[in-house]
């Protein structure tokens, strides 16, 4: 069993940094004045990393309690639900300056995978750490998707 949570484990940190790769590549060389231009809806690049920084954000205390073998907070993925998460979580972060929204993108990756170094594998390999790791993984490249059609519609 711990060959299989091992092999797990490695495959969902690939992921994460892969998909990290994609967005950090959308938005390689993009000037500062761009990432505040709106690109979906009215959110911008600087949004979108805000958004995806809230999540990451938001599973951290659940890997935490899984670590310390407890039972996690956020078992449901309900769209419903996670629209209002969304609304919630941009309406207290919007107003975060560029260089705030860059560096809580990149440190709050980094504890996230910190974090699962925590997580013993019979916790880890219990399929909620997997499988929210992938959508976090989709989330990224869904977005690096998004940021790269927009800079090939502008021309950056």
């Amino acid at each position: 069993m711990a060959a299989l949570a091992s092999v797990r484990r490695s495959d969902t940190y690939r992921l994460l940094a892969e998909s990290r790769e994609q967005i950090n590549s959308a938005i390689e060389d993009l000037p500062a004045d761009k990432m505040l231009v709106p690109l979906i809806n009215d959110w911008s690049v600087k949004d979108i990393l805000t958004h995806i920084t809230s999540w990451d954000e938001l599973l951290l205390p659940d890997i935490y309690r899984l670590a310390r073998g407890h039972a996690a907070g956020l078992a449901c993925n309900v769209q419903e639900a996670n629209d209002k998460w969304n609304d919630l979580l941009m309406r207290v972060r919007r107003h975060f300056p560029l260089d705030q929204v860059l560096a809580e993108f990149a440190e709050t990756r980094d504890a996230l995978l910190k974090a699962l170094d925590e997580v013993p594998d019979d916790q880890f390999d219990s399929g909620y750490i997997p499988g929210n790791c992938q959508v976090t993984a989709f989330h990224d490249w869904e977005h690096a998707r998004d940021i790269r059609a927009w800079r090939d519609r502008e021309g950056l």
